[in-house]
């Protein structure tokens, strides 16, 4: 039996590896300038989609204060006092004073939120939050966005479904006041 041998192929030619592999200045560049434009647009979206989850039991506070006041009112009352409305969230920080015009005001705090409640009107605001609050002026319930500083608040009222009503101005701030 004879052997058959395999004679040695010359090396083809590959190319050859550098010890500096890696990416360019120039395709870094493109990178960071897609992230940046990425990040340009959804920003804006992802700050309204933030609000609105912080506000959204603030809304559920505010759309119940109203139904409350509808109960009371049929059942022969003036929506004066909240506890008499069957308001049974917790009220800490509970003060009782006047407005100023001789009607009742209801101060309060409750999980983080700022509760002003005068017979058939009441303010719903969080504390961290000062750009957007409720406002429920019976039978109404309006969306609250101050204009000077962003129009984020402004998208949160519109992405409720909230209709434009007027501009007011309130304390060197003008507000947008929306219809919900």
């Amino acid at each position: 039996m004879s052997k058959i041998y395999q004679k040695n192929i010359p090396n083809v030619e590959r190319p050859v590896k550098s010890k500096f592999s890696g990416f360019t200045l120039i395709e870094l560049l493109v990178v960071v300038l897609i992230i940046g434009i990425l990040a340009a647009i959804a920003l804006p979206q992802y700050e309204k989609a933030v609000l609105k989850s912080k506000t959204a039991q603030l809304y559920v506070f505010a759309k119940h204060f109203k139904d409350l006041c509808a109960l009371d009112l049929m059942a022969g009352g003036n929506c004066e006092k909240l506890e008499d409305m069957g308001w049974e969230y917790d009220i800490d920080n509970y003060e009782f004073t006047s407005n100023g015009n001789g009607e009742p005001l209801e101060k309060f705090k409750s999980a983080g939120f700022n509760i002003q409640h005068t017979n058939l009107n009441a303010t719903f605001q969080m504390d961290p939050i000062t750009d957007l609050y409720f406002y429920v002026r019976y039978p109404n319930l309006y969306c609250m966005a101050k204009t000077d500083t962003n129009d984020v608040a402004e998208g949160v009222c519109k992405s409720m479904g909230g209709t434009f009503v007027t501009t007011v101005s309130s304390m060197g701030s003008t507000i947008a006041q929306y219809r919900l």
